[in-house]
């Protein structure tokens, strides 16, 4: 195994200026003045200067046909862990040579790269996901060059890392957030990590209180709704992702109109609830995720018809029954019944999560359960005579279900 030991990296950077300014001195002034500085900072050890004024003396005129430039390139992209451009630079340098000095120097530095370095793509079960990756070297590393590389790897690991990512390590065998993974001489291993694996904040990249807006339509089945039409559905959510659990407060409006008896159709607004939600997210290996829940909801239900006459007997103006049950009915009001509303619901989202965004689209299905009531003294109107306002009426409370189904297109965002 050929060994590049830093000093010797140094000592070949240091030793190389009047081989490099000899070259340049048939270049652009720019490209000498940046390739200059450049070795400058190599000299003070600062790498991020040096790679900004390699690049640039790159861009200058000529910079692209100089092996020096890329030679140079090469060794501070690896003392900067960049392993994949050192590799590009250094074949660069070798490709465009200009004697066999240069030539073997380049081919050393490319040999040892390949020779030594293997990649691992990691992935994780979302993407958009994020984690600290912890690196623990299980075979011995004997060249100090290569520990001293995988020192600095490991300190960059500290901050957390947005997945899929790539590492370049030098071959060997390590466990890698406790899963073990062989890394072989120019050879990329692929490692999908799970969210065990990532540690209890893996989700935090999809952490981020999101808004979702709903429409679609919805039916209600049962005997006191049957007046009742299909109409369209609104609903505004405000969710907070706790881990796998999603936390929603939603706001649904309903669009109905309800059959009038011998009187055609009407439309009352006052169709809305409010409620709480708690669902799951299941992660599939793309984008796709699927969020069964369970919920209530409180709200009004307009539509609800009662049959009803006049009485002198009570201190309101109507008496009202329930279809069927009245006798000698004069009227026939609507009322708007109060209901406790349990649901469950799955949905089904295609959203693309970066570090701090979530947008997704997906279709909703909801199963509610209505359990509705009217109390004793209400108000009720007859939409056959609109004009006359609301009415006061007096009815026995009793309770009704029925049952809703709703389909709802999804639209949401981090907020």
């Amino acid at each position: 195994m050929i060994r590049m030991p830093r000093i010797l990296c140094l000592l070949l950077l240091l030793g190389f200026p009047h081989q490099v300014l000899a070259g340049e001195s048939r270049k652009a002034p720019s490209t000498r003045h940046g390739t200059t500085l450049a070795l400058h900072f190599i000299k003070k050890g600062w790498y991020d200067d040096a790679r900004l004024e390699l690049e640039s003396a790159l861009e200058a005129p000529g910079g692209q046909r100089n092996p020096e430039i890329h030679w140079l390139l090469a060794q501070v992209c690896l003392e900067l862990t960049d392993v994949r451009a050192a590799l590009y630079h250094s074949s660069m340098s070798l490709r465009l040579a200009e004697n066999v000095e240069q030539a073997s120097t380049a081919r050393e530095l490319y040999g040892y790269l390949e020779g030594n370095f293997g990649f691992v793509r990691v992935s994780g079960p979302q993407p958009g996901a994020s984690t600290r990756l912890q690196l623990e070297p299980e075979s011995p590393m004997l060249d100090p060059e290569l520990k001293r590389f995988l020192d600095r790897k490991a300190l960059s690991l500290r901050e957390r890392t947005a997945l899929p990512t790539e590492l370049a390590l030098p071959a060997g065998d390590y466990l890698l957030n406790g899963q073990p993974v062989t890394v072989r001489p120019s050879t990329t291993t692929e490692i999908p990590l799970t969210w065990r694996q990532m540690g209890n904040k893996g989700l935090s990249a999809l952490q981020v209180t999101r808004l979702e807006l709903s429409s679609g339509f919805g039916i209600l089945l049962g005997s006191r709704v049957g007046n009742l039409l299909p109409g369209g559905e609104f609903s505004l959510a405000l969710l907070q992702p706790l881990h796998r659990a999603v936390l929603g407060v939603t706001l649904d409006q309903s669009l109905r109109t309800f059959s009038v008896l011998d009187s055609g159709e009407a439309f009352d607004a006052h169709a809305y609830s409010v409620g709480l939600g708690l669902s799951f997210e299941i992660f599939t290996d793309g984008p796709f995720v699927v969020r069964p829940g369970l919920g209530y909801r409180y709200g009004l239900l307009p539509g609800i018809r009662y049959d009803c006459w006049s009485s002198r007997d009570t201190g309101s103006d109507l008496v009202c029954d329930t279809p069927g049950n009245a006798t000698e009915a004069s009227t026939h009001l609507y009322a708007v019944a109060r209901t406790h509303i349990p649901y469950a619901e799955l949905t089904m989202d295609y959203r693309k999560a970066g570090r701090t965004t979530a947008a997704g689209f997906g279709i909703r299905f909801t199963l509610d359960q209505i359990l509705g009531t009217l109390p004793s003294s209400t108000t009720a109107k007859d939409p056959n005579h609109q004009d006359d306002g609301l009415l006061a009426v007096s009815t026995e409370r009793a309770w009704f279900h029925a049952t809703g189904i709703r389909i709802l297109a999804n639209f949401s965002f981090a907020l």
